[in-house]
């Protein structure tokens, strides 16, 4: 047996003079001028690389005959020959827009089965060598990334945004053992947009507010006021002069102005990003990879400039599909009996940010996000009847997801049946709602049975969903947008506030005071196309089931709100003396609508946790580790925590049709976690711990059970 591997490489590296040929032109140091004062360019690449990289293979087996008996002994031969390339290139054309570009090409060297042992053989390989051998791989990706100058333009410089589109391409040639189901060819891309909006930088175009925002002064210097006295020397009193009674008292200064001025601000920075990336992948392929993963077919350069670079629609004069443009240039294969099918893929996400400050002290993050995924896959095969191309079992899924607001119905109480207003609105809805579905799909005959409009019962998809939404947001069902995937997602926040802790009352004994409340709401679902399902041209339903419903093209298994107030409300307070205190309200609420059962399951979650903690600052110990009369001792801090909890879970089912609620599950859950951390050493941590855990069930198929659980620790640490 053996190995060989050789390589060689060759790599440029420069630092480019940008050339900035308007940088000393006095005519345009005109602010209205930037965008063209700054016109730059690079002449050449600041990096390009090239790679071999070979390794060969070869291993021969022959066993020995132990039998007796003459029996031809063939051997086994274990041969790899392989060549991999690789082309690096890094351009950055000017100082805002840059491209990166990488490629592999891996190929294998064939050779004959047997021991090459003749000069035909050896030739053969040679040959092959030089030609690079025969692509069984390549990949590539490229990117763009540009700085959009929006800031050069006059009054813009307040905002700044960048954009990127990135794309990666691979082929595979088909199995050897397999050459007539083709090879695979697959692309994909990503385009990114990235705004940002500094508003302080724009208010502080207006005198007035850049004033304000640099802080609100309280006691204003007046031009021409006296100079204050000197302080008296120490020595034997003096007589103090009567006060001047004549002088007028100074006004304090008005700030209402200012206070206004910077709550009219209080929106600091907005930022803004998006993401599209979508892929394809096509088997069945029969070109080859010759110059960056395209070969020159007689219908042209196959798969073409676009596809190799990310395009993913629109292909040849007639905007086709690349399946059916790929058929129609002769690329595929006429394989009737392939198990591999042709996918495509995108997702979508987009979130948006606001940073707002009432006053220094409050602080407010508004978010916002929605999300959206589709994977789709057909077979497309030869058919021999109809002598052409034609996609078969085509198949959808995905997922969505967006933030929303569910704020009205958050604190609710639940009666002692159980009973929940939201869950009723909710029944009580779906009459209203399955009336403006109807009104919108004209292939409804708009007859009403039982309050239900005709193809919209009281189980109907469409139905349940809008029904569940505007009851669950406290909205009105008559005028909830009807949409499967909403286009507006709502805020959620996160609020801050250690005003407090400025306090005069409070600055003798406390260090720091923080207030703080999150909320986050979600509402998600995953999908899957029906196959029953039929369309108009606008996308409205057209069959019915044996209910007398539509046939929804997206079939929606399970939609879900996710709600938490994490926290609700905290208050952390540090006191002067190092020590600590914390309390804190939680809490948590899942709603999940199955319609395999029409029900509704409702999972709810408060906890309560009060904690304390205490810094002992530099506690000397003695060193464990070291023994004698001269060994110094440990100095080091202990903190001590201690955190007391209660949590109360409850989950119930609640039933559509028949409008009952039921507990399946809930515990209250008692906890006391205390801990004692002291640092003996820069790597070593010794911790004391102790954990109480008490569970109480809320119904009677579960039993109470208790956790305790205490130690020592050694932490030691590498890092």
């Amino acid at each position: 047996m053996k190995d060989y591997r050789g390589g060689t490489m060759y790599g440029y590296s420069a630092n480019v003079k940008n050339i900035q040929p308007f940088k000393k032109t006095k005519w345009m140091n005109k602010k209205s001028l930037a965008l063209l004062k700054d016109f730059n360019f690079n002449p050449y690449p600041s990096k390009y690389a090239f790679l071999i990289d070979i390794n060969r293979h070869y291993g021969e087996k022959l066993q020995r005959n132990t039998t007796g008996i003459e029996i031809p002994m063939i051997p086994f031969y274990d041969k790899k020959f392989s060549m991999l390339r690789s082309y690096d290139l890094k351009y950055d054309l000017t100082k805002a827009l840059k491209l990166d570009f990488h490629a592999d090409n891996n190929s294998r060297i064939i050779e004959a089965p047997n021991a090459i042992d003749t000069k035909s053989e050896k030739d053969s390989i040679r040959e092959s060598f030089f030609k690079g051998g025969d692509n069984v791989m390549y990949t590539q990706r490229s990117k763009v990334d540009y700085t959009i100058p929006i800031n050069k333009f006059p009054m813009m410089d307040w905002l700044s945004a960048n954009a990127g589109y990135a794309t990666d391409y691979k082929w595979t040639r088909a199995p050897y053992s397999a050459n007539g189901i083709g090879n695979t060819i697959q692309n994909g891309n990503q385009q990114t947009l990235n705004a940002q909006a500094n508003l302080v930088t724009l208010y502080n175009k207006v005198p007035y507010l850049k004033k304000v925002n640099n802080g609100i002064k309280k006691t204003p210097p007046k031009k021409g006021s006296p100079p204050q006295p000197p302080t008296p020397a120490k020595g034997p009193p003096t007589s103090v002069a009567p006060a001047d009674t004549s002088k007028k008292k100074e006004k304090k200064p008005f700030l209402l102005p200012q206070y206004v001025a910077r709550s009219l601000m209080m929106v600091k920075n907005v930022g803004l990003n998006y993401t599209n990336s979508d892929g394809m992948e096509l088997p069945g392929y029969n070109q080859n990879s010759k110059y960056l993963g395209t070969q020159q077919s007689s219908n042209g350069l196959a798969p073409g400039v676009g596809f190799v670079f990310g395009q993913q629609n629109g292909f040849g004069p007639d905007g086709h599909a690349f399946t059916q443009h790929a058929a129609d240039k002769g690329w595929l294969v006429k394989d009737t009996t392939s198990l591999r099918p042709f996918t495509k893929s995108s997702t979508q996400n987009i979130t948006g940010r606001a940073n707002i400050e009432p006053f220094p002290e409050l602080k407010i993050e508004l978010t916002g996000n929605r999300n959206k995924s589709k994977n789709e896959s057909e077979f497309f095969q030869w058919d021999p009847l109809l002598g052409e191309f034609d996609g078969k079992s085509r198949t959808e899924s995905g997922n969505f997801s967006m933030s929303m607001i569910t704020w009205k119905t958050a604190f609710e109480k639940i009666k002692d049946n159980y009973q929940s207003d939201a869950f009723n609105k909710f029944l009580q809805n779906r009459p209203v709602v399955s009336q403006e579905l109807s009104n919108a799909n004209p292939n409804a005959s708009g007859t009403v049975a039982n309050g239900y409009s005709d193809g919209y019962g009281p189980t109907s998809q469409a139905t349940l969903i809008y029904s569940f939404l505007s009851a669950y947001t406290g909205k009105d069902p008559a005028t909830y947008p009807l949409q499967t995937f909403p286009n507006r997602a709502a805020p959620n926040w996160r609020v801050s506030y250690d005003g407090l802790s400025k306090w005069k009352p409070l600055k003798k004994y406390v260090k720091t005071v923080r207030l703080s409340h999150a909320y986050r709401s979600s509402y998600s679902f995953a999908y899957t196309n029906n196959i029953f399902a039929d369309r108009d041209a606008a996308g409205h339903p057209t069959k019915k089931d044996i209910n007398n419903d539509f046939i929804f093209y997206e079939q929606i298994s399970t939609v879900s709100i996710a709600e938490q107030f994490s926290p609700l409300i905290k208050v952390d307070v540090a006191l002067q003396n190092s020590l600590q205190f914390n309390v804190a309200i939680k809490r948590e609420r899942n709603l999940a609508l199955s319609f395999a059962n029409n029900q509704l399951t409702e999972i709810l979650s408060k906890e309560y946790v009060i904690g304390t903690g205490y810094r002992w600052k530099d506690l000397a110990l003695k060193n464990p580790f070291k023994k004698g009369k001269n060994v110094k001792s440990i100095k080091s801090d202990l903190n001590l925590k201690l955190d007391f909890s209660i949590r109360e879970n409850l989950t119930l089912i609640r039933k559509v049709v028949e409008g009952v609620t039921q507990p399946t599950s809930g515990q209250t859950i008692y906890s006391i976690k205390a801990t004692a951390d002291y640092q003996i050493t820069k790597r070593i941590t010794a911790r004391l711990f102790y954990d109480w855990l008490l569970t109480n069930p809320r119904i009677s198929t579960s039993f109470r059970s208790s956790n305790t659980n205490g130690g020592f620790s050694i932490r030691f640490s590498l890092s």
